[in-house]
C-alpha cells in the first residue's frame, strides 16, 4: 500500500495486499500472447530472409542473363529463338546485321519472310521433323540477304524443353555458307563439263590408279576401242581384262606406273580380248582425283595408218 519495493524488503518478509501483475492475473492469456508474438516474429523474419534471398537470386539471374545476352550478341554466328510456327522470339545482333533489320522488326514475325517463297515447303518440313523428333537437325536453305540477293545459310536447330519434357521454344544457330555453296556449285559444274567432254571424246580415255594399276573410269570410246564393257573394266587391271597378256609387258607397265612419269605419243600393238590386232598411240598424264594419284590414259586408234604404211 505504501509502494515499497520488494527488493528493499528482507528475504523472510510477508507481503499482504500487494497488487498482482498482468502475468499473475492472466497467466494463460499472456503466455498465449507471448507465443503468438514469437511465432509472428519468426514468420516475419522468415519472410524477410526469403525476400532478401529472392532479390539476390533475381539479381544473379539478371546478371547471368545480361552476361548470356552479351555472349550471344558478341557471337559472329546468328542466334535466334522461335516458336513451332516459325515466329521469332529472340535474335542476336549478328542476325539483325545479316538481314539488315532491327530487333523490333524481327521479333514477333515469321522468319519464313526471310526465305524465298519456293523454299518454304522444305523449311516447314524440317521444322515438322524437329518438333516431332525433338532432336537436333542440321540443314541448309536459301535466304534473302539485306541487299536483296540470295544467299545460303546452314542452321543447327534444337528444341528447348520445359520440366515436363514439352517443347517451350526452338533455338537455331546459323552461319553464312554462300561462298562454300558457290564453290561447290562451281566444282559441280566443272565436273559436269569434264564428264561431258570425257564421255563425248572420240579418243579412248581411261583413268588408272597409280597405286595398284586398276581402272577407275573409262569412256564410251574406250569400251568400243578395246571391246570391253565399263562394268567389266572398272576395278580391274589391264592384265585381268586381257589387255596385258605377257608377264614382261605387265612388269614394264607397273614399273612405268611407279615411276610417276608422263608419256606422249607412245605407239604399241595390241591384241584385244576378242583376238583383233590393233595399233594405238598412247598418252599418259599423272593427275590427282579425290586425293589419289591416277593416270589419265588417252588411246588413239592408228591401225589404219599402220596398215597404210605397211602397204607402202
Amino acid at each position: 500500500r505504501w509502494d515499497i519495493s520488494r527488493r528493499s524488503l528482507p528475504a523472510d518478509s510477508e507481503v499482504w495486499f500487494a497488487a498482482k501483475s498482468v502475468w499473475e492475473t492472466y497467466p494463460r492469456a499472456m503466455t498465449g500472447i507471448t507465443i503468438g508474438v514469437l511465432v509472428q516474429s519468426v514468420l516475419i523474419t522468415g519472410f524477410l530472409l526469403n525476400h532478401i534471398r529472392r532479390k539476390r537470386v533475381e539479381a544473379a539471374l539478371q546478371q547471368s542473363e545480361s552476361r548470356y545476352r552479351q555472349v550471344v550478341d558478341s557471337q559472329r554466328d546468328m542466334v535466334c529463338r522461335y516458336t513451332g510456327d516459325a515466329v521469332l522470339t529472340f535474335v542476336n545482333d549478328a542476325y539483325c546485321e545479316y538481314f539488315g533489320r532491327s530487333r523490333e522488326d524481327l521479333i514477333g514475325s515469321s522468319f519464313l519472310k526471310l526465305v524465298p517463297q519456293e523454299r518454304h515447303p522444305e523449311v516447314r518440313e524440317k521444322l515438322r521433323g524437329l518438333v516431332d523428333e525433338k532432336q537436333t537437325v542440321i540443314y541448309e536453305h536459301q535466304v534473302v540477304r539485306s541487299d536483296g540477293s540470295i544467299g545460303w545459310m546452314q542452321w543447327e536447330d534444337y528444341p528447348i524443353l520445359n520440366e515436363r519434357g514439352e517443347i517451350a521454344e526452338l533455338q537455331g544457330i546459323g552461319r553464312d555458307v554462300t561462298k562454300r555453296r558457290e564453290i561447290v556449285d562451281a566444282l559441280r559444274q566443272s565436273e559436269e563439263r569434264f564428264a561431258g567432254i570425257f564421255q563425248g571424246s572420240p579418243a579412248a580415255i581411261g583413268i588408272i590408279r597409280q597405286s595398284d594399276g586398276r581402272l577407275v573410269e573409262v569412256n564410251r570410246s574406250w569400251e568400243t576401242f578395246f571391246s570391253v564393257t565399263r562394268d567389266r573394266a572398272i576395278g580391274a587391271t589391264l592384265s585381268e581384262i586381257g589387255l596385258l597378256s605377257h608377264p614382261k609387258s605387265e612388269k614394264r607397265f607397273r614399273q612405268f606406273l611407279h615411276s610417276g612419269k608422263s608419256l606422249e605419243g607412245f605407239e604399241q600393238k595390241l591384241v584385244t580380248p576378242g583376238g583383233e590386232t590393233r595399233w594405238m598411240r598412247l598418252s599418259y598424264k599423272l593427275i590427282t582425283l579425290d586425293g589419289e594419284a591416277c593416270y589419265i590414259v588417252m588411246s588413239k586408234d592408228i591401225t589404219g595408218q599402220k596398215e597404210a604404211e605397211d602397204a607402202r
